[in-house]
């Protein structure tokens, strides 16, 4: 007894010390989401309540504490839950953020049921195994938060759970869902609680006529196959009924069809009837015929598919013939393509016709106008006109050729008139220039006079000899060529008269032009030439000039820079002596008025002069190209060497060790970029300075420096990553072995653990902190297999006392049962009752 008492005693102790170290539970306000640990930014708030509130299917209370203290994730869940009297369609999500822990709680055997359908990967292989609640959290909120987006995560988690697919094996679609007791035991609201069912041994029945699980009797059997027989025949009588009426409505839809097609080939004939029986000619045989005989073989086929279709009506009990009206819709398919195909040549067929009337009556009606209008320009100017009234006749008959042929056979009269139609139209043309013909024949002489007197005036005041070109000869041909003008309209030849009139004009103006070319020339030339005089007085690149510039580059730089110098000075004496010798003889070429022999003279002068100068100044301007390249790239040097000292200096001041790869590749990439440096400023320094090399060089001290100053930079953020972690890592071990350590965990959890977190150490001190990164993240694996051992072995505590509870309970029962009736077996009532255990809730979560 006394030991009874002492443990009792005890384990009140413990229980008032953990009551009194364990977080308070806060008070239920009015919304969802309970921010205590300050872990969600306030433009996040909003979105979280909406999400949380929506209701659809759960609504999520989202707390965050700053700390748990001494009480367990699940437990304190659970409490929370029952103190906010939580329902069964509500999730509560607790964040927890120096112990870095999430916990899920509700009550809800379908969600239940969602999460443990998720396969073992669903987080991937480090959750392999897990609890279903676990693996849903690794998979939705974890990573979010890793990264410190602990709202995105919990808007993830509410996301994902709003997708879980029903199990296999829950109810159908249109069955009664699933229901869940709230946290007090009673079916959520809207649910009525299903009774228990009866024991078998109970004897009362499950029914108002036949007991609990006795089958049917045979009577009920017979009536159901016969309901069942009826009720086939009858669909069966339905479906034939439907299949009957698409036959029928199909028939008769094909029938419509054909006699549409029918309809469309009587009406193409008719079209091409009246053609049929008017021409006969080969052009009818190649056109018309083809279409008519075609038309006559569709309308036939077209009658006989009618015949056919009206003598196989589908009957109500034929089922066959399916075969038959598909080929006979395929005949129809092309009959109705052939129909419309042979319509639009019909159509063109008649267009053509009525077109050819309309143009062999167009034509031969211009041909009569031209006609009389050639006669009453003879009258009205005394001419004949002879020519081209012959030629507009012998027009006219071969138009009425084509007319008479045209009346007996089918052709395309507008492609045969088109040569015609340009005879028409040129006769026309020639007839309205006839009085600028007549015209010209009266002033062209008193022109062509006009023109040498211009000619002559422009010609003393240009001072312009006639060397080289002579515009007279031009004007001579405009007056030999009037006679045969005058003789072209006599005759009326107005196509000779139309080319003789050109050519005068063209002649004219050649004259005309031929002057004021001349000048043209001339001024060019002068202009020319007088550049090249100036250029020869002021070319004063001698040999003294070239010397002085060549020693002073030969002082200070590699011969790469100056080496060209003798091909270039020889190349601007050479070109300059040439153009000196070439100067004289266009000198006289231009005083001779041979301004068209010296144009090339010229051209070729002045490219001498343009090589002249560019050898020249491709030399005086050496020096002054070789020094701004080279400062160029001593600015480039200073900026290379800066970053450099700059990347060393943040290596030294962040201490990089020297071992390890990282640590070696930085001090051999050091060494190397010292010795690049003096390389390219020995390359930079007179005497002998090299551009071309040192540029060369920099480009690589360039590349080099950069990757040396990513290295370390690297390096550096490596080195702060890793130094961080491992705070935050050991905080996190503190506060999960606080919890475990009074437990027995299975496994070699802590002891994998510090294995880990030496060797991260000791890759830290060697510089290789990507590899001690990597050796934390699976300390940091094995503390989650830690906390996930350590959850599970608390769920397996509560599910022992709840069911120890459950016997005591059970017993308890039974006890008073057994009591009631030996002390009131003479009442004649019967008592009874029921009693609601709290359902069991769902925890679970995850470390991030």
């Amino acid at each position: 007894m006394t030991r009874k008492i002492a443990l009792i005693a005890l384990f009140l102790f413990a229980l008032f010390a953990s009551l009194a170290s364990a977080a308070p539970l806060p008070a239920k306000g009015k919304g969802h989401v309970y921010d205590g640990g300050g872990m969600f930014p306030s433009g996040r708030l909003q979105g979280l309540e909406q999400a949380a509130a929506a209701g659809a299917p759960y609504a999520y209370y989202i707390v965050t504490l700053e700390s748990l203290g001494a009480s367990e994730p699940d437990a304190y869940a659970e409490a929370l839950y029952d103190a906010w009297k939580l329902r069964a369609d509500d999730v509560l999500i607790l964040l927890a953020k120096q112990e870095r822990r999430v916990q899920l709680y509700f009550v809800n055997p379908p969600l239940q049921r969602k999460l443990d359908a998720l396969p073992d990967d669903y987080a991937g292989n480090d959750y392999a195994g897990r609890a279903a609640i676990d693996r849903f959290v690794g998979g939705t909120f974890t990573p979010l938060a890793k990264e410190g987006d602990y709202a995105g995560g919990v808007l993830k988690l509410i996301a994902a759970a709003k997708q879980l697919p029903e199990p296999a094996g829950d109810a159908a679609p249109g069955a009664e869902p699933d229901t869940a007791p709230d946290a007090g035991g009673s079916p959520s609201s809207g649910e009525t609680a299903t009774p228990p069912a009866t024991p078998p041994d109970s004897g009362i029945a499950a029914g108002n006529g036949t007991a609990a699980g006795q089958p049917s009797s045979p009577a009920n059997r017979t009536g159901l196959a016969i309901a069942l027989l009826v009720l086939a025949l009858v669909a069966a009588a339905a479906i034939m009924l439907v299949l009957y009426l698409i036959r029928r409505s199909r028939h008769a839809r094909l029938v419509r069809e054909t006699d549409a097609i029918a309809v469309e080939l009587f009406r193409a004939q008719e079209l091409l009837r009246p053609l049929v029986g008017l021409y006969s000619g080969p052009a009818t045989a190649a056109t018309l015929k083809p279409v008519a005989d075609a038309l006559d073989a569709r309308a036939a086929s077209a009658q006989e598919l009618l015949r056919t279709l009206g003598g196989s009506r589908p009957g109500f009990f034929s089922g066959g013939g399916r075969r038959a009206t598909d080929a006979a819709g395929a005949t129809a398919a092309r009959l109705r393509a052939d129909a419309g195909e042979l319509r639009k040549q019909a159509e063109h067929l008649v267009e053509l016709d009525r077109q050819n009337g309309r143009e062999v009556s167009g034509i031969q009606g211009e041909l009569s106008g031209l006609a009389a209008k050639a006669g009453e320009l003879a009258t009205a100017n005394g001419l004949s006109l002879a020519r081209i009234k012959q030629e507009i006749a012998e027009n006219a008959e071969q138009v009425e050729v084509i007319r008479k042929r045209q009346v007996t056979d089918l052709i395309d009269a507008a492609e045969l008139l088109k040569p015609h139609r340009a005879t028409v139209e040129l006769h026309a043309s020639l007839l309205e220039r006839l009085p600028s013909f007549l015209s010209q024949r009266q002033l062209l002489p008193d022109d062509i006079a006009q023109a040498r007197s211009r000619i002559e005036g422009e010609l003393r005041a240009e001072r312009l000899e006639l060397t080289e070109f002579n515009p007279f000869d031009r004007l001579e041909e405009a007056s030999r060529r009037l006679a045969p003008f005058a003789d072209a309209l006599a005759a009326g030849d107005l196509r000779e008269a139309a080319g003789q009139s050109e050519a005068m004009t063209g002649a004219i103006a050649e004259a005309q032009r031929m002057v004021r070319e001349r000048v043209a020339l001339r001024d060019g030339l002068a202009a020319d030439l007088e550049t090249l005089e100036r250029f020869a007085g002021s070319f004063s690149f001698g040999e003294a000039a070239y010397r002085e510039e060549l020693g002073k580059l030969r002082s200070q730089f590699d011969e790469s820079v100056w080496g060209f110098m003798p091909d270039a000075f020889r190349a601007a004496t050479d070109a300059f002596r040439e153009l000196e010798a070439g100067l004289a003889p266009l000198r006289e070429a231009f005083g001779e008025q041979r301004y068209a022999a010296a144009r090339p003279q010229a051209d070729r002068l002045l490219e001498l002069s343009k090589r002249a100068a560019e050898a020249a100044e491709s030399c005086l301007k050496a020096r002054e190209r070789a020094h701004a390249r080279t400062e160029a790239l001593r600015a480039k040097w200073e900026d290379a060497r800066q970053t450099f000292e700059a990347a060393a200096s943040q290596a030294a001041a962040h201490r990089l060790p020297a071992a390890g790869d990282s640590g070696a590749r930085v001090a051999t990439q050091e060494d190397a970029i010292q010795a690049e440096l003096r390389e390219t400023d020995r390359l930079l320094s007179p005497p002998g300075i090299h551009p071309d090399a040192a540029e060369l060089r920099l480009n690589q001290l360039a590349s080099r420096v950069a990757a040396y100053a990513q290295d370390v930079q690297r390096l550096v953020q490596e080195k702060q990553t890793a130094e961080r972690r491992m705070r935050e890592l050991g905080s996190r071990y503190d506060s999960v072995h606080a919890r475990t350590r009074h437990r027995s965990l299975p496994g070699h959890f802590d002891a994998s653990y510090q294995a880990r977190v030496n060797e991260a150490d000791r890759m830290f001190a060697l510089g290789m902190y990507a590899g001690a990164i990597e050796q934390m993240n699976e300390a940091d694996r094995q503390l989650q297999r830690m906390q996930s051992a350590y959850d599970d072995i608390l769920r397996e505590e509560r599910r022992h006392e709840e069911e120890r509870r459950r016997h005591e309970e059970l017993h308890r029962q039974n006890s008073a049962h057994h009591g009631g009736h030996q002390g009131g077996g003479h009442h004649g009532g019967s008592t009874g009752g029921d009693s609601f255990d709290k359902p069991r809730g769902s925890s679970g979560g995850d470390n991030w």
